[in-house]
């Protein structure tokens, strides 16, 4: 299954984001992300098709993320 990672500006955000979404039945993993330019490189890891919808909801609730967004397989 295709992914998308969005980053996130650090673990706590991370946990929180995946709390988030798990609210809206959205399934999502947390990763560490190396190599990345902003933060400490974690991210959430959702569905492709899922990644617009993921990303608003985070925005919406506050946590912060990077505005990074990663294409994973």
């Amino acid at each position: 299954m295709k992914t998308k990672c969005i980053g996130v500006r650090s673990v706590t955000y991370a946990q929180k984001a995946q709390d988030v979404l798990n609210r809206y039945g959205i399934k999502s993993s947390v990763t560490k992300r190396s190599g990345a330019t902003t933060g400490c490189g974690w991210c959430v890891r959702v569905a492709y098709t899922q990644s617009e919808t993921a990303y608003a909801l985070l925005k919406n609730s506050g946590v912060k993320v990077t505005g990074e967004t990663y294409d994973l397989s």
